[in-house]
């Protein structure tokens, strides 16, 4: 029989048929495999490895984080699995000893991971996943769960240009290559381009660094007629400046963002899914634990465009 078919044997999949299963059973006893089932099966755990950004220094305070892990945690209370988390500094090449990888079933890394990380996992034969902040290479040959993130690069720029604005700047971590891509395929696809200074290199997601470059245009007398903005916190600090320079938004100065909060309706934006970017995470992560030889592959989650009722005037 295939190593496709023991495998399924091993992981009790219904696909296979009794006279198969104890075929395989028999031939695991006579090789003397049985230990090792056993052992294999006492691993009941899932490792959860956070990778955060450097400026994320508790990314489990964060609502993002917190709602990926709710989502992880629903699918492993269904599967009967314990689930240990565990968050690492960032560009971590090997995770600490706390997060005794040795008696995990499997991994699954979030947000940021290193290429090392990565490798050390691998080559522990573990299954693994990435619940990545934007598209893992795919030389990395892992499974990975991703917001689909060139798409909504796209739509944030559809938005701009359907209220008449191309005169806008794209203020985004260069993290997020795949959005800042959607961005400015969308602007070529219509002829335009961003010119370098309203597509700035931003090296991180703190607050801070958009209100300096925000700080920046209106020193220089060059603030654009829009904004897409990362995240909705940052969206809201630059809005707080922009009116105490008696600016409106979103008459003078639109912006868009992104959020994972319903309730978040000050902007027009697209709502992310944090919860089922875990659920996807934990499916997938078993879905690796009992089809090992399948290929690795991705996992796209979408997101839902709320356009707040008072929109920018066309100019």
């Amino acid at each position: 029989v295939s190593q496709t078919t023991v495998s399924r044997v091993l992981n009790h999949s219904a696909a296979i048929n009794e006279e198969t299963r104890l075929a395989v059973r028999r031939a695991m006893e006579e090789l003397g495999y049985r230990e090792r089932e056993k052992e294999r099966e006492r691993k009941n755990r899932i490792a959860l490895l956070m990778c955060p950004f450097a400026e994320q220094r508790d990314p489990l305070t964060l609502d993002f984080f917190g709602e990926l892990l709710a989502g992880v945690q629903e699918i492993l209370d269904r599967e009967r699995f314990e689930l240990t988390v565990a968050t690492l500094p960032c560009g971590a090449a090997a995770p600490p000893d706390s997060a005794d990888l040795e008696s995990a079933a499997g991994v699954i890394v979030v947000n940021n991971p290193s290429l090392q990380l990565v490798r050390y996992i691998a080559g522990r034969g573990l299954p693994l996943i990435a619940a990545a902040a934007d598209v893992v290479p795919e030389e990395w040959g892992i499974d990975m769960v991703i917001n689909n993130n060139f798409q909504f690069g796209k739509q944030a720029c559809r938005y701009m240009l359907e209220h008449g604005i191309d005169r806008f700047a794209l203020l985004m971590p260069k993290a997020f290559e795949e959005r800042i891509l959607g961005v400015t395929l969308e602007l070529a696809r219509h002829g335009k381009l961003l010119p370098p200074e309203y597509l700035p290199e931003l090296d991180s997601t703190d607050i801070s660094v958009y209100i300096k470059t925000l700080l920046g245009y209106l020193a220089a007398g060059n603030l654009p007629r829009g904004l897409i903005v990362q995240h909705y916190d940052a969206a809201l600090a630059l809005a707080s400046i922009l009116e105490c320079h008696r600016l409106r938004i979103p008459e003078d100065v639109a912006i868009f963002t992104f959020s994972h909060r319903a309730g978040h309706d000050r902007f027009p934006m697209l709502l992310q899914f944090p919860r089922e970017i875990g659920r996807k995470a934990a499916q997938g992560v078993f879905s690796a634990i009992r089809w090992p030889e399948t290929a690795p592959c991705s996992y796209m989650v979408p997101a839902l465009s709320l356009i707040h009722i008072s929109e920018p005037t066309r100019h």
